[in-house]
């Protein structure tokens, strides 16, 4: 937004730490609640002081904790969730064998930083948290539990959540058997006469450490009409974050700024609400899309027919995607090459089945990685991505295609490389590709991953996931680093090597 020219700028003394404070201050003041302008008062800057305005910005649009609307409108997570209602609503296969399973059934509502599997609920009646126990299932009974966490990351979940589900990491298969870790409801579903339609009407009382109450909802006191409007005014305000974000955030961001801008009227009567599941399945308006290499909410109006539109996706597929996915170029193919008992279509999906541990967006680092040496070359960037292991095709189909894909990633990366925009990125780029190769070193070595411990592991998984999301930001032409940006992510970097570092050690003693 445009902003006057400062008065004054006599603020470049502030440090970061300083900044953090004051903000932590205004927001204690106001409940959670506060804007630029109180922080600029608590450091004593002035209103039109713009290179301190935009520190501000840039800190508290960095800090997880809050929503960083705008300048007028900036609020604290936990103040804002503490204390909502929200529906989960077990499906008949949850009733049968008395459990919950967590996946995605509380995305949005508590800190990211909560596994799934690490939020506390408790009965409300009792004040006693339901426990925690073992189940195995195929993956494909379990997979829609799941599903809004991002398809792409469903077996990264599941190894985090126990180690004997690494060897499905390695080797995905939907016939393949998975632990997870469920709440045992059997009690409460018994005591409460619970049924298919009932709810249970879940109260957040701890946002940071993911403590949830929960009490026993009957389908007779729900209400279907109201549950309808409430259903058209989620599809509003997700219509509105996907306008205002496009892509950018996974599915649980995107669910959590829903909530924001639907304020109140989305919690006002716990009857008419519905849960995230009922909610995909009535709603037409947003469906669940794979995106620019991740699992996102996208609206349905999206598909129109465009005569223009389609005109012109024709001629991108002549050339090359401008994201670089590759993940229609395989179509120029001869037909029966593209003939497979694998994968083909999907790339993520290709690279699970190969049991390779690289997703779509640190493929593409490497090529980048490559594309600022001065003379890049493809068969030194292939040997690093792919020569650490025989890569196990389904038949020579497959191959192909993998082949084609991977090529056409490279030549469109390398192509288009911009040395000059990418050179601050590059560097951190190379940062986390230092780590991952670490990883991916390790992973390799263990003989039975399936014993390495689950705590460690999941700790594991978390920093991969956030590292894959800082490379999908440098990796964007669309994202340019504001000033001090690079050095607070370099920093960041830094301690996620430091904590893996320790993560690792740890398992190999």
């Amino acid at each position: 937004m445009s902003r006057k020219k400062p008065d004054v700028s006599g603020t470049s003394s502030v440090t970061a730490a300083q900044i953090e404070e004051a903000a932590a201050a205004a927001r204690m003041c106001g409940g959670g609640h506060f804007t630029v302008s109180d922080v600029l008062t608590r450091l004593g800057a002035k209103a039109t002081d713009e290179d301190m305005i935009n520190r501000v910005l840039r800190t508290l649009d960095a800090d997880e904790s809050l929503f960083c609307a705008d300048e007028d409108h900036i609020c604290g997570r936990a103040e804002f969730f503490t204390g909502k209602n929200f529906l989960i609503t077990p499906d008949e296969f949850e009733l049968q064998q008395g459990i919950l399973i967590p996946g995605h059934r509380t995305a949005g509502w508590v800190s990211s930083a909560i596994f799934p599997s690490e939020a506390v609920l408790f009965d409300e009646e009792t004040g006693k948290p339901f426990p925690l126990q073992d189940f195995t299932a195929r993956v494909d009974m379990i997979y829609n539990y799941f599903l809004l966490l991002g398809s792409e990351q469903l077996f990264d979940f599941l190894a985090a959540d126990n180690p004997a589900n690494m060897a499905l990491q390695q080797s995905p298969s939907p016939a393949g058997k998975a632990v997870i870790t469920v709440f045992d409801m059997r009690d409460f579903y018994e005591r409460n006469g619970f049924r298919a339609g009932d709810a249970l009407l879940c109260t957040v009382r701890d946002y940071a450490s993911g403590e949830i109450a929960v009490r026993h909802l009957p389908a007779e006191k729900r209400d279907t009409e109201a549950g309808r409007a409430w259903t058209d005014a989620m599809a509003d305000v997700l219509e509105e974050v996907i306008g205002r974000f496009e892509h950018y955030f996974d599915i649980p961001e995107q669910l959590a700024w829903g909530f924001l801008f639907g304020g109140e009227k989305l919690f006002l009567r716990p009857e008419a609400m519905r849960s995230v599941d009922e909610f995909i399945r009535e709603t037409d308006r947003i469906e669940i899309r794979y995106q620019e290499d991740h699992t996102v909410l996208a609206c349905c109006a999206d598909d129109a027919f465009d005569p223009e539109m389609e005109e012109a996706e024709a001629d991108e597929d002549e050339d090359h995607d401008e994201c670089g996915c590759g993940g229609h170029h395989h179509d120029r193919l001869p037909e029966e090459v593209r003939i497979s008992r694998g994968e083909t279509e999907d790339f993520a999906k290709i690279l699970r089945e190969l049991g390779l541990l690289l997703t779509p967006v640190e493929i593409d680092s490497y090529i980048l990685d490559s594309a600022s040496f001065r003379a890049p070359d493809y068969d030194e960037f292939f040997r690093r991505c792919f020569g650490g292991r025989k890569l196990e095709f389904a038949d020579d189909a497959q191959e192909a295609v993998f082949h084609n894909m991977v090529e056409d990633r490279w030549e469109t990366y390398t192509a288009n490389y911009d040395r000059e925009n990418d050179s601050e990125k590059a560097e951190l780029r190379g940062q986390i590709l230092e780590l991952l190769d670490t990883k991916i070193e390790f992973l390799n070595s263990v003989e039975h991953p399936e014993t390495l411990p689950a705590p460690e592991m999941r700790k594991l998984a978390e920093i991969s996931i956030y590292l894959d999301e800082l490379l999908r930001l440098l990796n964007s032409p669309r994202h340019e680093l504001e000033a001090g940006e690079a050095d607070n992510m370099s920093e960041k970097i830094a301690d996620l090597g430091e904590t893996q570092d320790a993560l690792i050690a740890k398992m190999q003693s």
